[in-house]
């Protein structure tokens, strides 16, 4: 089955796992995810100053929410949306994997994994087993 969005995540060669496709600003570090064609979202470099780098797919979850209105085409309501911590630093926006808000509190262990979905695989997040 095909990546829905190969730019942005890679399968991890491990069980289900996802590794995240990132930039990174050679000078200072700064990292961009998603991958951005304008370039670094933190010092402003240009996209062809930057190399391509692939985050682990570790995270923390700093909080979520059930959403229960369509928001993109081909994503059926309810669903989760996250903000999360990246083990490398970067703050992103994510799907979470199942339906239950209140076994997803703050602090929460999680890794990028691939499910399928309609045309192909997508990147959702899913809490670490203890």
């Amino acid at each position: 089955m095909d990546l829905l969005e190969p730019r942005l995540y890679a399968p991890a060669g491990e069980a289900d796992f996802a590794l995240l496709r990132a930039l990174r600003e050679p000078g200072s570090g700064a990292l961009t995810f998603p991958p951005s064609p304008y370039g670094c979202t933190t010092t402003g470099r240009p996209a062809e100053a930057l190399e391509e780098v692939t985050l682990s797919g570790h995270a923390t979850l700093l909080t979520c929410i059930a959403i229960h209105q369509p928001v993109l085409p081909g994503l059926v309501p309810p669903v989760l949306v996250a903000r999360l911590r990246l083990a490398e630093g970067p703050v992103v926006q994510g799907l979470v994997e199942g339906l239950d808000e209140a076994a997803l509190p703050p602090g929460t262990p999680m890794r990028a994994v691939l499910v399928p979905a309609e045309g192909g695989l997508a990147c959702r997040f899913r809490k670490v087993a203890a």
